[in-house]
């Protein structure tokens, strides 16, 4: 569509009699619009539906829509360093204070982020760094660890399969990081030009499975007793199967929308197939 449009293109898709008006207003009806709300008037008719095509194609739209990275790297992390006009405040994943505004900055469907136990920092090289407990011998913290990677993973399962196929292509935060490195390092290593929704949700879904495949006795044993607290005090066989089934689940729903069914773990399977 050019862009010559205007209301006459709005009469004839929907037999409307607006005024003629510059195909500029539309467009600043567009670029004020929200992420979803974009999405949202693409359906209205074929007139919006064909604008918002033609504009996909400009680089505005498309850093609007996560779609290309803008000209401005992703802001470096601060940390507290005694400065108190500096907004920062106490991690729980990382144990540090430091500035949260990255969140701020990441695709919307992926805001929810901000309400789970995961730490997200940008270093000096625009690396997003991602945390989640390191996993050591402390039985206390093994615990913490599987109950975060499970919320992480409902979280992203709570999404749904559709929009995370959808966006999966789409950048994970706007402005952009230049990669994303994993802790612990033991586990991850850096990679460079990770930096799409898929991406980034395929390295932390694959650290919360390291997290869920259950190290020892005394956590399963934990995470039994926890669960028929919670429930009524069924019997462990009962709880053991709940725990299990869950995260098999989660993993199943999760290869689909995020592996295109190619992620395939043992463990994860052998619950599913013991606790179907």
């Amino acid at each position: 569509m050019s862009d010559n449009a205007s209301a006459n293109n709005w009469n004839e898709a929907t037999g409307g009699t607006l005024t003629t008006l510059p195909v500029e207003a539309f467009d600043n009806i567009l670029k004020n619009a929200d992420f979803f709300e974009v999405y949202r008037l693409k359906g209205i008719n074929n007139f919006w539906k064909d604008r918002i095509e033609y504009l996909m194609g400009l680089d505005w739209m498309k850093k609007k829509m996560y779609l290309m990275a803008e000209d401005t790297p992703a802001p470096t992390t601060k940390y507290n360093d005694g400065d108190d006009t500096l907004s920062t405040s106490f991690c729980i994943a990382c144990g540090e204070v430091h500035d949260k505004s990255v969140f701020d900055s990441f695709h919307p469907v992926l805001r929810g982020l901000r309400d789970l136990d995961i730490c997200f920092t940008v270093d000096e090289s625009g690396i997003l760094v991602v945390g989640l407990f390191d996993r050591n011998a402390d039985d206390e913290i093994d615990v913490l660890a599987w109950y975060r990677s499970r919320a992480i993973l409902r979280y992203l399962v709570s999404i749904g399969i559709k929009k995370l196929q959808d966006f999966s292509g789409n950048l994970f935060m706007q402005p952009a990081c230049s990669g994303i490195r994993m802790k612990p390092q033991t586990y991850s290593d850096l990679r460079p030009y990770t930096r799409t929704v898929g991406g980034v949700l395929r390295a932390i879904a694959i650290q919360c499975y390291f997290y869920l495949e259950l190290p020892n006795r005394i956590l399963f044993q934990t995470l039994v007793e926890h669960y028929q607290q919670q429930n009524n005090s069924p019997t462990a066989a009962v709880a053991e199967a709940a725990v299990f089934r869950e995260i098999g689940q989660l993993h199943h729903t999760l290869n689909a929308a995020l592996f295109s069914n190619r992620m395939r773990t043992e463990y994860f399977q052998g619950l599913l197939r013991k606790f179907p």
